[in-house]
């Protein structure tokens, strides 16, 4: 087995620990981050693939899909459902700005080390920042999909 693949199965099993940090009674917006961004990172996965832009030369599913498992279905859904559940909601505008930056730039540094370093990712037309602003993007998607979808629209301030 290639080293490509040990890591890709320690990122399904620190993925599935990550699930552990998930407070109790956060769980079913977790849930819900969960699948809303497996939906995003599925079609955005596949846009980027199939438009050239980022090849997976080690992939899971090599004959079935370009795009990677790994990280479309279970790294980054995983990641985002910790991030919503622990989402510093009365915090400052200052701290939840800096809560989606530390989260996208870890992210961006993983995939960029990954990327410098092994056969799992590799950029064609593709940039970090790219990376960087794309994560940003879809955690504050999420975020506001899952507080809509618990709260609502504040009273008179539908439509």
């Amino acid at each position: 087995m290639r080293p490509e693949h040990y890591i890709l199965i320690y990122a399904w099993i620190f993925s599935l620990l990550l699930l552990w940090l998930v407070p109790r009674d956060k769980i079913r917006p977790a849930i819900t981050a969960f699948l809303f961004m497996q939906m995003i990172t599925y079609v955005m996965g596949l846009v980027v693939v199939e438009q050239g832009l980022i090849v997976y030369p080690v992939r899971e599913v090599p004959d079935s899909n370009r795009a990677s498992l790994t990280y479309e279905f279970m790294a980054f859904p995983t990641v985002s459902a910790l991030f919503v559940s622990r989402f510093p909601t009365s915090s400052s505008l200052l701290c939840r700005c800096l809560y989606y930056i530390i989260y996208s730039s870890v992210l961006t540094s993983a995939e960029a080390l990954l990327e410098a370093h092994t056969n799992v990712i590799h950029y064609i037309h593709w940039r970090w920042w790219l990376t960087w602003s794309s994560l940003l993007v879809s955690l504050w998607l999420t975020n506001l999909f899952c507080k809509w979808f618990f709260d609502g629209y504040p009273e008179g301030k539908a439509g």
